[in-house]
């Protein structure tokens, strides 16, 4: 009884301190943002690279250990797609960090009425989709579309939601749609042991985590039915996901 009392106290003690120095960060980094939008002549370029200067300092002050690999599949020059399981709210966070290049994605509408960070999402050159209106999410789409055939790479969570434990749910066409409609390829991606770290049936409890994260090969998207390449990108984070818990099984 003791023990557990005391493992709830750390739990919420190092969950007030993550948040603390995650809103701390945020904060320091939206209030440059702002300065960079009004002094630079290139500020969606400075912001991006604050935000991954910025998001790398927040994780390391939450004592999270993060190692990737793979990393030399990530194509150097041209776009891609990056498609990866999805266990924490610090998903996107982690892989804008330990990629090697800078990825948008595409939040809810609604995470552009959270104040301040709604704004950076728009001024860092995300896109956001509205679900719930078909006609506006098609515009926004085409929005995604323009960008990749101008150079970005985005990152796109094929499940759909965030998955409580390790398991790996059935992809979801969304994002093999927009690769086959720009021709980029996908570079399969799991994540493992975010979920220790945040996660849905925990809310905003942390918990100190060694995170891996691990990088395949570019599965190209050229030529290919949307049945094919989704099961493709899925049967390779699978494998992804047995390549690291093997190496990481004691």
């Amino acid at each position: 009884m003791l023990f557990k009392k005391i493992k709830k106290s750390f739990i919420i003690l190092y969950s007030a301190w993550v948040w603390f120095w995650i809103c701390t960060v945020f904060i320091t980094h939206c209030i440059l943002v702002f300065f960079t939008h009004r002094l630079t002549s290139k500020p969606q370029q400075y912001s991006q690279y604050l935000s991954k200067k910025f998001l790398s300092f927040a994780l390391f002050l939450s004592g999270l250990t993060i190692h990737a690999s793979g990393t030399q599949h990530i194509p150097t020059q041209t776009p891609f797609i990056l498609a990866s399981n999805h266990q924490s709210l610090f998903d996107i966070a982690l892989h804008i960090v330990k990629c090697p290049r800078y990825l948008l994605f595409t939040p809810k509408i609604e995470l552009l009425k959270i104040p301040f960070l709604g704004w950076t999402t728009r001024h860092e050159g995300h896109v956001s989709i509205h679900r719930s209106n078909p006609r506006m999410a098609i515009k926004n789409l085409q929005e995604v579309h323009q960008k990749i055939q101008s150079g970005k790479s985005f990152i796109f969570f094929p499940e759909g939601t965030r998955s409580i434990n390790s398991t790996i749910k059935s992809f979801k066409k969304g994002a093999f749609k927009v690769a086959l409609k720009t021709g980029v390829p996908i570079i399969p991606t799991y994540i493992h042991n975010a979920n220790q770290f945040l996660n849905k049936k925990t809310g905003l409890l942390a918990k100190p985590a060694k995170i891996s994260l691990i990088y395949g090969p570019p599965i190209s998207s050229k030529g290919k039915k949307i049945d094919t390449l989704t099961k493709e990108t899925e049967e390779a984070v699978r494998n992804l996901q047995k390549i690291i818990e093997k190496k990481l099984k004691p």
